[in-house]
C-alpha cells in the first residue's frame, strides 16, 4: 500500500512541475534574441578639449591643469558599448572618491572635480561597468597638476 502511495506521489510531482515550468519558466525566444555586451570602454569625445592618454600597459589618463582661481572643472564622459544592439546598455559608474565635496559624477557622465586641494594630492579614478551578466569594464585615472591658468574643460 504505501508503495502505490509513493508512486501516485511521485507522479503527481512529475505533472505539477511540468505544469509549473511551462507556466512561469523562461522563455527560450527571449534568451535566443539577447545580444550580450561584448565591449564597454571610454572613448575619447569629438568636444573634449582635454582628451585621455593611453600608456603601454593600456591604462587611460587625463591630467587636468587646474590653476588657483578656478574653483571647479567639469568633465564630460564619452563611452562605447559594442556590439551596437547588446540587449542591456545600461551602465554603473563608481568614482574613486566617495566625498561629495570633492568631486562627483552624474548619470550622464559629467564629472565635477570640486576640491582642488584634495585632488592635485591624490587624483582620483572613475570606473564604468555593464549591470549585465557580463561585467564588463573600463577604468579612466585622473591627475591634477598647479600648472598654468587651469584649464576650463566645456560642460
Amino acid at each position: 500500500m504505501t508503495r502505490k502511495i509513493i508512486i501516485l506521489l511521485e507522479i503527481i510531482f512529475c505533472v505539477l512541475a511540468v505544469v509549473i515550468i511551462s507556466v512561469v519558466g523562461n522563455n527560450p525566444e527571449t534568451w535566443r534574441d539577447y545580444q550580450p555586451v561584448t565591449s564597454l570602454e571610454f572613448v575619447n569625445g569629438s568636444t573634449q578639449t582635454n582628451p585621455f592618454e593611453t600608456d603601454e600597459t593600456g591604462d587611460k589618463t587625463v591630467t587636468i591643469e587646474w590653476g588657483s582661481e578656478v574653483a571647479e572643472i567639469e568633465y564630460q564622459l564619452s563611452w562605447e558599448i559594442l556590439p551596437t544592439n547588446a540587449t542591456i546598455t545600461e551602465i554603473e559608474l563608481t568614482l574613486s572618491i566617495q566625498d561629495a565635496n570633492i568631486v562627483t559624477v552624474s548619470e550622464d557622465g559629467l564629472i565635477t572635480f570640486k576640491s582642488r586641494t584634495a585632488l592635485l594630492n591624490n587624483g582620483c579614478s572613475i570606473t564604468i561597468k555593464t549591470v549585465d551578466i557580463t561585467n564588463k569594464t573600463d577604468t579612466l585615472y585622473f591627475d591634477f597638476t598647479a600648472d598654468g591658468g587651469g584649464v576650463i574643460l566645456p560642460p
